[in-house]
């Protein structure tokens, strides 16, 4: 057998390179498998962080506050999102950028988490201000109904109580019933001659009486009769009582004694000796103090 040393040699190294070259070529495809694989999972890491970065500036865009504080915390954290979507998108990601960004997603959600749970606080006691506010302003309708009520109520019963005031003052005042005035021509024993005829009068009986009344004092009471004759003058004129910043000019003047029961009085008056009754029209008024109690009149011929 003849052998060759050289050829074989050479046969036996490229057989390994072949071998070699397949092992590579069956390494690189499966480390070519990995990178791509790696490179789709970096991909949509990177798909996902930018998603819920945006998802979250969203959320921050939807949100009204009025409170400045809460509104300028929310915008500078709405901004720090914005950056770190702007990073992202434009960096070429590598497993620890997406760990970095990561890390900061999450800060970024415990930031927005702590700031809404305040917006939530806040909408939570504003709806109950509002609650009570609301509470509030019906209370203090029906308040003021209430109140309307109640005024009107006292001007009807003020009204009631000074309608009722003047009825008990004049309840309260002395008053008289059945005055009656008479021409006398003579008086004789428990005899009245009464006439018409002015040249035959000698006096005038002037008769009433005081009714009983709760509300006047018991004790005297002065009673003044005025009668006025044609010529308008005062008959008989006995005096002038006065009475603050009024006068009265009097025929004649009675004490009674008035004991809270029915008293009838009766008096005659006389007639002027310098001036005789005469043909006209009398008036006879009776008084108390300067309250006018009540008028009569009588027609002599």
């Amino acid at each position: 057998m003849i052998v060759f040393p050289q050829t074989y040699n050479y046969k036996l190294i490229i057989g390994s390179l072949i071998i070699a070259l397949s092992v590579l070529g069956v390494f690189t495809f499966q480390n070519q498998n990995k990178l791509e694989e790696y490179n789709a999972y970096l991909a949509q890491e990177k798909s996902l962080i930018q998603n819920e970065l945006s998802e979250m500036i969203s959320r921050f865009d939807t949100l009204d506050i009025e409170n400045e504080e809460l509104s300028l915390q929310l915008e500078a954290s709405k901004l720090k999102l914005e950056h770190a979507l702007d990073s992202i998108k434009t960096l070429e990601v590598t497993a620890n950028l997406l760990t970095h960004y990561k890390s900061k997603v999450q800060l970024l959600k415990e930031e927005k988490a702590r700031i809404l749970n305040l917006v939530n606080s806040l909408e939570t006691k504003n709806k109950t201000l509002q609650t009570e506010v609301t509470q509030s302003k019906q209370q203090l309708s029906s308040i003021k109904v209430k109140a309307n009520t109640l005024k009107e109520t006292n001007v009807k019963l003020k009204k009631r109580n000074e309608t009722l005031n003047k009825h008990i003052v004049k309840a309260s005042q002395m008053q008289i019933t059945m005055l009656d005035a008479k021409a006398v021509k003579r008086v004789s024993k428990n005899k009245v001659v009464t006439t018409d005829k002015a040249k035959r009068t000698n006096k005038l009986l002037v008769e009433f009486v005081i009714p009983k009344n709760d509300l006047i004092t018991k004790g005297k009471k002065d009673i003044y009769i005025q009668i006025v004759n044609p010529n308008n003058n005062v008959v008989s004129n006995k005096d002038e009582a006065k009475f603050g910043k009024q006068s009265l000019i009097y025929s004649k003047k009675l004490d009674v004694n008035f004991n809270n029961k029915d008293l009838a009085v009766s008096t005659f008056i006389d007639a002027d000796k310098d001036e005789p009754f005469k043909q006209g029209l009398y008036f006879v008024n009776v008084f108390n103090q300067d309250n006018r109690l009540a008028s009569t009149s009588i027609l002599l011929d």
